[in-house]
């Protein structure tokens, strides 16, 4: 589990609101033992919550090469 996007976000009691998060290439790159950026096709869980313990929405992403 990593942290890719983070917004803060003060609601009043019964107020709501719409978020967007670019979730692209980059975002769900990582370094390899080399030091080499590396993006690997495959499916991602996209969990939005308030903490990590505290998910409130999952949702999927799927990567092609």
């Amino acid at each position: 589990m990593e942290l890719k996007g983070f917004q803060k976000l003060k609601l009043e009691p019964g107020e709501s609101r719409s978020l967007s998060f670019a979730i692209d290439r980059d975002t769900l790159s990582f370094h390899d033992a080399k030091g080499q950026t590396v993006v690997e096709a495959g499916v991602f869980e996209l969990m939005v919550g308030t903490a990590s313990d505290a998910i409130r929405l999952r949702g999927e992403l799927t990567l092609v090469d």
